[in-house]
């Protein structure tokens, strides 16, 4: 409007009187005109700045919305990525657990899978040895062992080198007394069958040779996986020309503990061979009394045994059978000797408690 005014002042300054009425008017029609387009014009435009402004705020919420939304969307993201990691660690430390747990199971099966490959070889070696008619060092080392195990302060005992005088020998202490121990390992025969009963033969020989480098008082004659004799009870003492002789069948099969075995027959000759040498009894009805009191001694040791080795009752209920089996044949023995000798005493022996 102040425009308008200003080119009116102008025209009239310049163009004085009538003469250019006409285009006083004309001109100031169409300034009115241009007044009114550009009224329209800055309408429009206030009305377009009021619309980019309105944008420009709407925008502006948006973009503060869409940044509120990122930032909770990072932050969750954030928060899945820490619990993803926390599983990963707990899934990777429990990887790293059972990875360890089965390494160490796999190390002790390979341990027991070396050790019962060993035992299996072990035994392999010892129920078929590679020569059918002699123990190997095997068998010997094995009868050794479970003596050894028996008498772990013993120092008397060794492995023969020589012949004709046993495969061990087992001094008795404080004494020059040896037993012999004779180790035969025949898994499809009896000792006594074996080489037409040239095997009985020879350890009745080195038992009475009166030419072994050895004092031999008394032997045991130990088969590992067979009977020595099925006619002959295992683990009956008998006198071979005044000498006690026993025998052990199937020493590895038939007993779980070897060592408790080896030590009753060791401690029944240490007996038999002492009474036999110091008391010179030609009474074999006296000799029988003697052996019915050290079979009471037997007894009263398995008694201990039981209860202190709850783990091996089935091995020494298996030697209690055979102490009994024993303790039965002295009975009948005695009853024998004393029919022999015709004397009047009473037959009835009181049984073992």
């Amino acid at each position: 409007m102040r425009v308008l005014r200003d080119v009116k002042h102008l025209f009239h300054l310049f163009v004085p009187g009538g003469k250019y009425k006409s285009l006083v008017v004309q001109q100031s029609s169409e300034i009115s005109s241009l007044n009114r387009r550009i009224d329209l014009l800055l309408g429009e435009v206030e009305k377009e700045r009021e619309f980019r402004d309105q944008q420009v705020l709407q925008s502006s919420k948006r973009e503060e919305n869409f940044l509120s939304e990122n930032l909770k969307l990072v932050q969750k993201n954030r928060r899945l990525i820490e619990q993803l990691n926390t599983m990963f660690e707990d899934d990777r430390i429990k990887t790293k657990e059972v990875h360890s747990f089965q390494l160490t199971i796999t190390e002790t099966q390979n341990k027991m899978l070396s050790k019962l490959s060993q035992i299996e070889k072990l035994n392999q070696d010892l129920v078929k040895p590679k020569s059918p008619s002699k123990i190997g060092d095997l068998g010997e080392e094995f009868v050794l062992k479970c003596l050894e195990t028996a008498f772990p302060n013993h120092t008397s005992l060794e492995k023969t080198k020589g012949n004709n005088s046993g495969d061990i020998l087992f001094r008795i202490e404080n004494t020059e007394k040896i037993i012999m121990f004779e180790v035969k390992n025949y898994a499809n025969q009896a000792v006594s069958s074996a080489n037409n009963g040239k095997e009985i033969t020879k350890f009745f020989f080195d038992l009475d040779n009166p030419r072994s480098a050895y004092p031999i008082h008394g032997g045991v004659l130990v088969s590992l996986n067979g009977p020595v004799d099925v006619n002959c009870q295992p683990l009956v003492p008998k006198f071979y020309h005044g000498k006690p002789y026993i025998y052990i069948d199937s020493l590895k099969l038939q007993y779980p503990d070897p060592e408790c075995l080896m030590k009753v027959v060791v401690h029944m000759m240490t007996f038999l061979i002492k009474n036999s040498d110091d008391l010179e009894i030609e009474s074999f009805s006296l000799k029988l009394e003697t052996y019915l009191e050290h079979m009471r001694l037997l007894m009263k040791n398995y008694q201990m045994l039981y209860k202190n080795n709850e783990n091996q009752r089935k091995g020494i209920e298996s030697m209690k059978s055979s102490l009994d089996c024993l303790n039965k044949v002295f009975l009948d023995d005695k009853k024998q000797a004393l029919d022999l000798e015709h004397k009047d005493k009473n037959p009835l022996i009181e049984e073992l408690p």
